[in-house]
């Protein structure tokens, strides 16, 4: 037979690791273990990727689904405190969305953030035109901004790397 075509088994054929990579010297045995290597990084990336803490509340402050919350707290319109077990700093990502009202902005932020807890305040931004006269007495529309705490349900995902 012609040694080039040969057909082997995987244990049979040596592989030259020049990287160092594997203790094995067959190609099955590299095969193993970058299958174990990979199964490894998969656990660790997945434990990474997986939110620690996460949450619906609706605009009452009542948690319509929760992850690891141990309670929410109103603290007047558009203001809530989550509370959870301790994470050792506040070096989290903590993710946040807030439902639209259809009509004006909604705008969510972040503060007080503590090993245990965080704060967000859920605003609405309204637009309204205030007729102006300027100094050549042509009429024209200014827009004039309100920025108004308001109620609304929202979500949030913390991750720990």
């Amino acid at each position: 037979t012609d040694d080039q075509n040969e057909i082997q088994d995987a244990v049979d054929v040596n592989i030259d690791d020049a990287g160092g990579n594997f203790t094995a010297t067959e190609v099955e045995g590299a095969l193993t273990e970058l299958a174990a290597s990979n199964a490894a990084n998969t656990t660790a990336i997945s434990n990474i990727l997986s939110p620690i803490v996460a949450g619906k509340i609706d605009a009452t402050g009542t948690a319509l689904s929760q992850f690891n919350i141990t309670s929410v707290v109103p603290g007047g319109t558009g203001v809530y405190t989550v509370n959870f077990a301790d994470l050792g700093s506040t070096n989290y990502v903590i993710n946040t969305s807030v439902e639209s009202n259809g009509t004006n902005d909604v705008i969510i932020n972040v503060s007080a953030v503590t090993n245990t807890s965080f704060t967000v305040e859920i605003k609405e931004v309204i637009e309204t035109p205030m007729p102006y006269q300027d100094s050549n007495f042509d009429n024209i529309t200014i827009p004039t901004t309100e920025i108004n705490p308001i109620d609304k349900n929202w979500s949030f995902t913390i991750f720990n790397f």
